[in-house]
């Protein structure tokens, strides 16, 4: 066992070697622990010969043996190092040895400040004397000797190293270990003036337990020290024991004296004080009254003695007691988000997230782990105190984000995917701490998506999920990284959540779609939920994401039967609002689509600049229809975007409207939208401003098809940017052009989710072949008979009409039909236009009828309309 350092350092400086400022020892007294006292591994060693000798009687496979001797020397003299060393093998990378010329501490094996020579430690001929600077727990080669001059059967020789007042470092060797002395290297190094320690440091395997010898050891001069001993710093190491670091040994009299130190802030003197084992210039102070977490103190030192006998008058150094613990679930939060850092509003371009500390521990970050996008990286030491931030940004941004408050930089930055990615921490064990899946959708600021704003969450106490509680910051500069959250304190989301449907999977399962996250507590409770006509609910099972529910039916849905699915308001989102007006949804078992079921019911395909496009379908069967899988097709395109596919469950009820938009949020802006649950986002196929096809297919069969054109707006509108063309009647066929025309003006140009403003149904089959259902119209665009219909059922094919309108004068108005052969039946209109496309005057109008019959028979008639408006 190492002999304890403070008696020994005593006894050395009481010894006669000293008064000479030269420490010398040749061990010709047979004894190496008395004049001057080696320490170390002393068990280890021997005097034989008069030589130092290695004699580890027990040796292990690999072993390292060391002594040393305290030798303060400083470049404010010329050093000189003077030694012998025979090693009687040839070194290799598992058998050398190291003369510690100039050691900043006792313990040779461990973290140095100091200088060394190395003997051998390569292989054969590259083995040498090199002199190296140790800086911690790495060292770097100053100059090598003789190479090779090492590296032979038994490597000798007698060393002298000298030191200048100006860090100049030269070697001198006899390799036959006489004093015939050659320089081997000179450098310049002065990192470390001073040192307290020579010795010798030998590493070797089982077999040369025996085989390392020293002797003739000379240091000179010694540093005689004047400097009273100075306080560098007080560190808690618990809630009751306190390092003071001095910056040299110390007398252990006065360093064991509780007397001597004392700490403010209500603790009062110490009470016990021992200098550490291993290290004479700390002193472990222990305390009767714990120390505080957080608090600062001032430790104050009187009256210490270095073992020069030099006494420091009253010194105080301050310190903070920090306690640090584990962190546990929630403790730390990611409180703020930079995914999209361009453009910038002012903070730099380089993404963040920002830590929070809602905890009243002390948390020491290197202890956890960030990952996202399946990248993990350990965050860098920093103590996050308690209600404390940090930013934490690529490392070549760190200094950057500094102005703005605690910033750390990592080395490797994982990048933070815009739209969306999941965030965690965890600890070094892998247990979860925080985490949260980030969307762009949570921003809910119109433009703060687009990038230079950060996310913010709002409540730091959570819920941390849920999109309610996160916002786009309003901080000007687009983000607060490192400082308290602009949104702090607001209010979170306080809307209802809704349920946007409800889709039959099979007779025994319902799923449930909501238009937000749910507190999963309440959507996992069965009674919560219930049907009409009634069917027990067993069980409620919320889907990843929380926006969706699976209810598993103690019974079975019937066939063609439609149910009511009601939400009890104990419901609640993920913020803890109650489930609103939107409680309720109609649904049933899906049936198969067949061609005419569903038909395209009204299409905006030139919308406003900026607006986005839709088309309504509505289901004119008495079936229930789920809407996944439909393909919605332009066949007239052949490249770009040609067809899409409906991807939601979606139930179309009988005699319910849907509508598909690339939009829906842009459709339920600009127009009066009845049913905003039924507006579905579709990227559309793209859409020919003037014309093109519209198909619905359903695996690879037609339901319905549309040949759109523009010639089937009204022909006066101003303009046709946002205006809807909408079917008249849902029983005519679709590809009928009388049975189209412009959404009224009165209705906002379109009517999405609604019955169309054009609506006329279709009459049934009356004894005569064609009727005029209202004979008095008015083309002023507020919704109500805009057109003339003139309808026809004929009882077979081959029928040719004119039609042409003439005014009470017996003028010619206009040609609707002119010798064109009719289908079975249709439609035409009458817009209330000339032939020259102008608007007709108001008065009343004559139809005059020209049917030539399959079996050439002509059949003619006149019938009266009125053209109705308001006089300007």
């Amino acid at each position: 066992m190492k002999t304890n350092l403070l008696c020994a350092l005593l006894c050395f400086f009481s010894l006669s070697a000293l008064q000479a400022q030269v420490l010398e020892d040749n061990f010709s007294d047979g004894d190496f622990t008395n004049n001057p006292q080696w320490m170390g591994d002393l068990g280890k060693f021997a005097v034989t010969d008069g030589e130092l000798r290695l004699l580890d009687q027990a040796p292990a496979a690999n072993n390292i043996a060391t002594l040393y001797v305290p030798a303060p020397t400083s470049i404010d003299a010329a050093v000189t190092w003077e030694f012998y060393v025979r090693l009687n093998f040839s070194p290799s990378a598992s058998n050398f040895a190291r003369v510690y010329l100039s050691a900043s501490s006792p313990g040779l094996e461990e973290a140095q400040e100091g200088y060394f020579i190395r003997v051998g430690g390569i292989a054969g001929n590259d083995d040498a004397l090199d002199l190296f600077r140790q800086d911690g727990s790495t060292s770097t080669l100053l100059f090598s000797g003789t190479t090779g001059a090492m590296g032979g059967a038994t490597a000798l020789a007698r060393v002298r190293v000298e030191r200048s007042t100006a860090g100049e470092w030269s070697m001198w060797a006899d390799y036959s270990g006489g004093t015939d002395f050659q320089l081997q290297g000179t450098t310049i190094d002065d990192t470390y003036p001073t040192g307290a320690f020579f010795g010798f440091y030998c590493r070797y395997s089982s077999t040369r337990n025996e085989h390392f010898f020293f002797d003739d050891v000379l240091v000179g001069p010694l540093f005689f020290d004047t400097i009273p001993p100075v306080l560098l710093e007080a560190e808690a190491s618990g809630a009751n024991q306190v390092l003071a670091r001095f910056d040299e040994p110390l007398d252990s009299a006065s360093a064991s004296n509780p007397a001597n130190f004392s700490i403010n802030n209500g603790i009062g003197q110490v009470a016990s004080a021992a200098l550490e084992a291993d290290n004479p210039s700390v002193v472990r102070l222990s305390l009767a009254t714990p120390l505080q977490n957080t608090a600062s103190y001032i430790l104050s030192a009187d009256n210490i003695s270095d073992l020069s006998g030099n006494s420091a008058a009253l010194q105080n150094a301050s310190f903070t007691y920090y306690n640090i613990e584990p962190a546990e679930l929630h403790d730390v939060v990611i409180s703020e988000i930079f995914a999209d850092p361009t453009p910038s509003q002012g903070l730099p371009e380089e993404e963040f997230f920002e830590l929070y500390n809602r905890s009243n521990k002390v948390i020491q970050l290197s202890s956890l782990s960030y990952t996202v996008s399946n990248s993990t990286r350990t965050l860098p030491s920093y103590l996050l105190l308690p209600g404390a931030y940090v930013c934490i940004s690529p490392e070549a941004a760190q200094a950057a984000f500094a102005a703005y408050g605690p910033a750390l930089g990592l080395p490797s930055f994982p990048l933070l995917p815009n739209s969306s990615s999941t965030m965690r921490l965890a600890d070094a064990a892998g247990k979860l701490i925080f985490t949260v899946p980030y969307s762009s959708n949570w921003y809910r600021d119109p433009g703060t998506s687009d990038g230079g704003y950060s996310l913010e969450l709002i409540q730091l106490d959570g819920p941390y999920g849920c999109p309610g509680n996160w916002r786009a910051s309003r901080a000007q500069l687009g983000g607060t990284p490192g400082q308290p959250n602009s949104r702090l304190g607001e209010i979170g989301d306080d809307a209802p959540p809704s349920l946007i449907t409800a889709v039959a999977e099979s007779e025994f399962e319902i799923r449930l779609i909501f238009d937000e996250p749910l507190d999963a507590e309440t959507a996992e409770q069965p009674e919560n939920y219930r049907l009409q006509p009634p069917i027990p609910i067993e069980e409620a099972m919320i889907q990843p994401g929380n926006q969706e529910v699976i209810l598993f039916l103690d019974g079975s849905l019937a066939s063609g039967a439609v149910y009511e699915l009601i939400v009890d308001k104990a419901l609640t989102d993920c913020m803890g609002n109650a489930i609103g007006s939107n409680d309720q949804a109609t649904l049933g078992l899906a049936e198969q689509m067949e061609p005419g079921d569903v038909i395209i019911n009204e299409l905006l395909f030139l919308p406003e600049t900026g607006g986005s496009p839709f088309v309504e379908i509505y289901n004119r069967s008495p079936k229930i229809f789920n809407l996944q899988g439909l393909d919605v097709r332009n066949r007239e395109r052949t490249s770009g975007n040609i067809a899409v596919q409906v991807n939601q469950r979606f139930l179309l009820l009988p005699g319910a409207y849907a509508v598909l938009a690339r939009s829906p949020d842009d459709v339920r802006a600009r127009y009066s939208v009845e049913e905003p649950r039924a507006v579905l986002e579709v990227n559309l196929p793209t859409l020919d401003s003037r014309s093109g096809n519209l198909s619905l297919i359903l695996n690879g069969v037609a339901i319905d098809s549309f040949d759109y054109n523009d010639n089937l707006h009204y022909p006066l509108l101003d303009s046709k940017r946002g205006v809807s063309l909408e079917r008249i009647s849902p029983d005519a066929p679709t590809q009928d052009a009388g049975n189209w025309h412009s959404a009224a003006s009165s209705a906002g140009f379109a009517t999405p989710t609604s019955r169309n403003s054009q609506f006329v149904a279709r009459p049934s089959a009356l004894s005569q072949m064609i009727d005029i259902p209202n004979k008095t119209f008015s083309p002023d665009g507020d919704g109500f008979e805009d057109v003339l219909l003139i309808n026809y059922e004929l009882d077979r094919p081959g029928y040719t009409l004119k039609l042409y309108v003439y005014d009470s004068q017996g003028r010619l108005i206009r040609r609707l039909a002119n010798n064109e052969t009719l289908p079975i039946s249709g439609t035409l209109k009458w817009d209330g236009t000339t032939e020259e496309l102008t608007r007709a005057r108001l008065g009343i109008y004559v139809l005059w009828f020209e049917l030539f019959t399959p079996d050439g028979m002509v059949e003619r008639e006149k019938r009266a309309c009125v053209l109705a408006g308001s006089l300007e």
